[in-house]
């Protein structure tokens, strides 16, 4: 991810996020989210477009200059796609148009679905044949994964590829002709003390070294096996969280907040409930997040509900808090 983000110019977006305003805004940000922080610059038109721009120019350069093209399927996706003045039609248009990889994602929880193929403008209608991704609501991350999985490596920028080499060969130069030709013998000697005994990597470590117990032959592990220097974490994520929650003991204040929730539902007359909701659901989202256990998409909950908090909108970050724990937790009861 580094070097992408080294020779990756982010005026060329790596995806284009296509959608229907009006039906679905959620998914398309959650894509957005996830695609940024895997190190790919997703473009959204209602996040990225530049103010005092000819709209109309800057979309086509950004579809152009995608190597990917994500159309995002709803309900609505396809109602007025005969129109002239359809926008979801003209981006798709200039997506074959460029030769752009048309990756349709079928949005279920918005009753997403492929139209017929006669009802498609007949310069399009090849989109119905292409492969498509399916989105569920209480299953995101298998969305994200795929999406991120097939999409087509960004086009690189020729100019940054080469200043990269050169850059490169530049500091080898460099440290070749200023290194001083003791420092590269230490690091030779260093080298040295790295041999191979019975197919594994042994590090001789000094006999004046602190952390060596006196009487000690040096080495780190003498069987000359390091799998038992290697701590392992658990495989599970839900089982890792659990352990996290019995341990602090928030697994009960947990429950509790998921019913003072369901609670506050019922009666919104009941603001002391309503705050103990929020304040234990807050409290294990925060230490979850601390502890960076948080799955794409629970991440992009705590986000929006944090920002939420701050600015006082405490029944929107309630909801979002709760989301933030369904997804990190999925089957918690």
């Amino acid at each position: 991810m580094c070097l992408r983000r080294l020779i990756y110019n982010k005026k060329l977006p790596a995806a284009f996020i296509c959608y229907k305003r009006a039906d679905d805004f959620e998914f398309p940000n959650l894509i957005r989210e996830h695609l940024n922080n895997k190190g790919y610059h997703a473009f959204l038109n209602h996040q990225d477009i530049i103010p005092a721009v000819n709209y109309d120019v800057y979309l086509e350069d950004s579809i152009k200059n995608s190597a990917n093209f994500i159309l995002v399927i709803t309900k609505s996706t396809f109602l007025d796609i005969n129109e002239p003045k359809d926008y979801v039609c003209k981006e798709i248009r200039l997506a074959f148009k460029y030769k752009t990889k048309i990756m349709p994602v079928i949005n279920l929880e918005k009753s997403g679905r492929l139209p017929e193929e006669a009802s498609l403008p007949h310069d399009i209608q090849e989109l119905i044949h292409l492969q498509y991704i399916e989105y569920q609501h209480n299953r995101p991350d298998e969305a994200l994964r795929d999406i991120r999985k097939n999409l087509r490596k960004t086009r690189l920028i020729i100019s940054r590829i080469l200043f990269t080499l050169f850059l490169f060969v530049f500091t080898c130069m460099a440290l070749t002709i200023l290194v001083p030709e003791s420092s590269l013998k230490n690091l030779q000697t260093k080298i040295d003390q790295i041999h191979f005994r019975n197919d594994s990597i042994v590090i001789q470590v000094p006999a004046s070294n602190p952390l060596t117990e006196p009487g000690t032959s040096g080495d780190i592990n003498p069987t000359g096996d390091i799998e038992g220097l290697i701590p392992t974490l658990p495989s599970d994520h839900k089982t890792q969280i659990n352990q996290l929650l019995n341990k602090t003991g928030l697994d009960r204040s947990l429950r509790e907040s998921m019913n003072y929730r369901t609670t506050y539902l019922s009666s919104r007359l009941q603001n002391e409930v309503f705050e103990k909701a929020l304040s234990g659901l807050k409290k294990v989202s925060d230490l979850l997040n601390d502890k960076g256990l948080l799955t794409d998409s629970a991440a992009f909950y705590f986000k929006m509900a944090s920002g939420q908090y701050e600015k006082r909108q405490s029944e929107y970050a309630l909801e979002n808090y709760y989301k933030t724990i369904k997804h990190a937790i999925p089957d918690f009861k």
